[in-house]
């Protein structure tokens, strides 16, 4: 791909190139092999990725697309152009990591976020969240808590990542 990108060349380029690299993966995304038998009636193809061997990169431009917009028409679009895996890979994908949020938060009797470290001092900062809206046009009104963590890493202190539950681990490795 870096030779397409950027031609022959007698010299050897060892840096990594981006693009190259992004190539690569879409092409071989998008690498299609034939079922049955060829003929030139039939030319019915297939993908040939399967789930777990995705590449990043549509599977990164496929979820950050999602996460941007939330909108599935654009999901399917860039997925149509061979550059992202389809909304319902996405919505499979978000599930699946929900899944295992949710298996982590029973397993540790508490709910905080995947990447809170073990061993780090951290401060909490605790807020009302009122709505009481007095006009004449409200409906409704809320009343919540809003709980932000903040830990402090140093240089001689880096924390040590929490453990996984034990059915997280088996699914890591598979």
């Amino acid at each position: 791909m870096q030779m397409i990108l950027q031609g022959p060349s007698i010299t050897s380029n060892k840096g990594k190139n981006q693009a190259a690299l992004s190539l690569a993966q879409l092409a071989s995304f998008k690498a299609v092999k034939t079922e049955g038998k060829r003929s030139r009636a039939n030319t019915s193809t297939t993908n040939k990725h399967s789930k777990n061997r995705e590449p990043p990169v549509p599977v990164y431009v496929g979820l950050t697309i999602h996460a941007q917009t939330r909108k599935k028409e654009l999901v399917e679009r860039m997925h149509s152009l061979g550059l992202s895996i389809s909304y319902k890979r996405v919505l499979e994908i978000s599930s699946e990591l929900a899944a295992k949020a949710c298996r982590q938060y029973q397993h540790d009797k508490v709910v905080c976020p995947m990447k809170l470290r073990h061993g780090l001092f951290t401060t909490a900062a605790v807020d009302n969240i009122d709505h009481n809206p007095s006009s004449t046009t409200s409906k409704d009104s809320f009343h919540g808590t809003a709980i932000s963590l903040f830990q402090h890493p140093s240089e001689h202190c880096k924390g040590t990542e929490r453990i996984l539950s034990p059915e997280l681990e088996v699914e890591k490795i598979s």
